[in-house]
């Protein structure tokens, strides 16, 4: 079977320093092994209602020609760059790269505005969360986008908490949706440990994402949901052993090493 694609998903665990966003894809690229490497990308202007909330975004926002420059390097390490956006600004601002692909976090999965900004003008491929919808709003959105933005759209399951317990992942929702579109689907996860991701992987989930951080104890809920260099290694040596395992035997019904202990055991 295929392996699946693996996302580190830094978002905004570089604290807003560039250096250390750099330094978390050569760590995600080299040590770890994933497939893409994804940030986050805002208008802040939209938040200066709010003072306090206003300078915590601002601290943390990288400029469209940093992330410029973290697609230069992901590029350079061989791993796909990819972006979520929160509103029309940032969704120009990012295509303008013609990233690997762009994604709609759970957050703004029934943003119709920025629907309407991608249309007729997607040049990259979409991927979109689907935390925090009820069931039917979740139909709705999947009915939407595949009509809107094709086959290339990746749905992901997801639930909305920063970390979850186990019992919160739902995990066979993957089954439901994949009854809902023939489109490619995936796991965003935002448990703790690795064991949760190999599931998703049997169940269907041809993208797994998950958070990362160089320090889980640093300030940020998304810091304790996330994996840090370790964990992530695992993820993405365990679904390459998952998904070497997921393999009928061969058309005799025996595997080599069998055929050698059938004649030590059975005298054969």
């Amino acid at each position: 079977m295929k392996k699946p694609y693996v996302i580190c998903e830094v978002g905004c665990n570089h604290q807003g320093d560039l250096e250390t966003a750099k330094r978390m894809i050569r760590i995600a690229a080299d040590f770890c092994g994933v497939n893409a490497v994804k940030f986050q990308k805002r208008d802040i202007e939209q938040y200066r209602g709010n003072p306090e909330y206003y300078g915590h975004r601002k601290a943390l926002e990288f400029t469209i020609e940093q992330h410029a420059e973290l697609q230069d390097l992901c590029a350079s390490f061989g791993v796909d760059y990819g972006c979520s956006v929160f509103d029309v600004k940032s969704v120009n601002e990012i295509l303008s790269l013609s990233p690997s692909y762009i994604k709609f976090g759970s957050a703004v999965n029934q943003r119709e505005d920025m629907w309407r900004a991608l249309c007729g003008k997607i040049n990259v491929p979409l991927h979109v969360s689907l935390g925090m919808l009820a069931r039917h709003e979740r139909a709705m959105v999947v009915t939407e986008f595949e009509m809107l933005f094709g086959s290339e759209t990746v749905f992901y399951h997801t639930t909305t908490g920063y970390p979850i317990k186990s019992d919160q992942a739902c995990l066979l929702e993957l089954q439901q949706l994949r009854t809902m579109t023939d489109c490619p689907i995936g796991y965003s996860g935002h448990h703790q440990g690795v064991a949760l991701d190999l599931v998703a992987f049997a169940l269907g989930a041809q993208y797994i994402e998950r958070h990362f951080t160089l320090d889980r104890t640093q300030k940020g809920t998304d810091h304790a949901a996330s994996l840090e260099p370790d964990g992530m290694r695992k993820v993405v040596k365990y679904l390459a052993d998952a998904a070497e395992a997921m393999e009928y035997k061969p058309e005799s019904g025996l595997v080599d090493c069998e055929i050698e202990n059938r004649k030590k055991f059975k005298g054969e």
